[in-house]
C-alpha cells in the first residue's frame, strides 16, 4: 500500500499533464528571476503553472484570484517540491510527545530554520491528530521584498486545516506567522481557512489559532533543523536526507526525482530512553524528569560571522540511583 504523500501525488498529477517537464522549465528560469538556490521555487513560478493549467493569462494575473485558485497553488508547490524528495520523517510516538511538550523559544533565528534536510520534508505524525495525518514544510521567496518564507501545508481531508507560512524575519512568533494567501489575497485569506464554516473571527483570535496549530509541526521541524539531529534510514544505515539537483543531459541540464520514497525513522534510539524515563515524584530530591528545552548557542570565531545553532535537550531523569525507592 502507498503513503498517503504518494497516493495524493498520484491523485494529483492527473490533473496536470507533463507536470515534470514544466518543472524542469520553472527550475531552468529560476536564475532568471534570481530566486536563490536555497528554495526549490518561489510561489511566482507555481502561480505562474497553475494559471497556465487553469487557461490564464498569465501577464494579465491580478490581485482578485480566488481562495480556490491560491489553495491549488500551495498544495501543487507542496506536492510538486516534495516529488523532488520524497522523504518521509516517521517520528516515534516517545519522540513526538516529548517535542510537542517542550515550549517553543520566543523567537528562532531565521538561519535555522533554512536547514532543511531537503527541499520538502514531510512531517508524519505516528498517530493522526484530528484532522492531521502530517506536514508539508518548503522554503519561499518572495522576490519583490527579498524575504524568505517558510510553508506549512497539512496533510489532511478537511478543508478547514490551514496551511499556514513563517515570515522569517528573527522577530517573536506572533509577528512571523500568517495564513497563507495574505500577501495575494490581503484580508481575502480568511476565506482559505473558513470558506466551509462561513465562520467570521477577529484579529486577535485568529493569531491565537494560528500559533496553536503551527505549534506541533514547527517542534518537529525545528528537530529536524537542529544540531545533529538523529535520522536513520533502517534499509541504508549509513544514508543521509539530501537535495537533488540538475543533472546534465544532451541538451543541458534536467532534474530527476529520487526513485523511491525515502522513510527516515526520527529519534528512533533516542526513544527509547525517552520510554524508560520516570515522572517526577516525591521532593526536590526524589528521582524526578527535568523538562526537555531547546538550547542556542553560537558557532564561530567571536570576532567574525557567527552562526545560531540549536539543540534540543531531552528530558533529563534525576536521582535516577534513587529509582529504586520509589514504590
Amino acid at each position: 500500500m502507498a503513503d498517503r504523500p504518494t497516493e495524493n501525488l498520484q491523485k494529483m498529477l492527473k490533473s496536470y499533464p507533463d507536470f515534470a517537464k514544466n518543472i524542469n522549465l520553472a527550475y531552468q528560469n529560476k536564475g532568471y528571476v534570481k530566486a536563490p538556490d536555497t528554495i526549490f521555487l518561489p510561489l511566482t513560478a507555481w502561480i505562474a503553472m497553475k494559471a497556465i493549467y487553469a487557461d490564464l493569462d498569465v501577464e494579465s494575473l491580478t490581485d482578485n484570484l480566488s481562495s480556490v485558485f491560491i489553495s491549488d497553488v500551495y498544495s501543487m508547490a507542496a506536492y510538486g517540491t516534495w516529488k523532488y524528495s520524497k522523504g518521509i520523517y516517521s517520528f516515534s510516538q516517545e519522540l513526538f510527545d516529548a517535542l510537542t511538550n517542550t515550549d517553543l523559544p520566543e523567537t528562532i533565528p531565521s538561519n535555522v530554520l533554512m536547514r532543511l534536510p531537503d527541499w520538502c520534508p514531510y512531517l508524519a505524525y505516528p498517530q493522526k491528530q484530528g484532522r492531521i495525518y502530517g506536514y508539508f514544510c518548503y522554503l519561499d521567496y518572495d522576490l519583490d521584498l527579498m524575504q524568505y518564507r517558510l510553508l506549512f501545508y497539512p496533510d489532511t481531508d478537511s478543508y478547514t486545516v490551514p496551511a499556514l507560512s513563517m515570515v522569517l524575519n528573527d522577530k517573536p512568533l506572533s509577528e512571523q506567522v500568517e495564513l497563507v494567501g495574505r500577501p495575494i489575497l490581503g484580508t481575502d485569506a480568511f476565506s482559505i481557512v473558513y470558506r466551509d464554516t462561513n465562520k467570521k473571527v477577529d484579529g486577535d483570535e485568529l493569531m491565537q489559532s494560528m500559533l496553536e496549530t503551527l505549534a506541533t509541526p514547527l517542534k518537529l521541524l525545528l528537530y529536524l533543523c537542529s544540531d545533529e539531529p538523529e535520522i536513520d534510514d533502517l534499509r541504508e544505515p549509513e544514508a543521509s536526507p539530501e537535495r537533488v539537483y540538475p543533472k546534465k543531459v544532451k541538451g543541458g541540464f534536467k532534474l530527476f526525482e529520487p526513485a523511491r520514497v525515502r522513510t527516515w525513522e526520527v529519534g528512533k534510539t533516542l526513544s527509547k530512553s525517552l520510554a524508560s524515563a520516570i515522572p517526577a515524584s516525591g521532593g526536590a530530591k526524589s528521582p524526578h524528569v527535568r523538562r526537555a528545552h531547546w538550547h542556542l548557542y553560537w558557532t564561530g570565531a567571536r570576532n567574525g560571522e557567527r552562526t545560531a545553532v540549536y539543540r534540543w535537550i531531552p528530558p533529563i531523569f534525576v536521582n535516577a540511583d534513587q529509582a529504586e525507592d520509589i514504590d
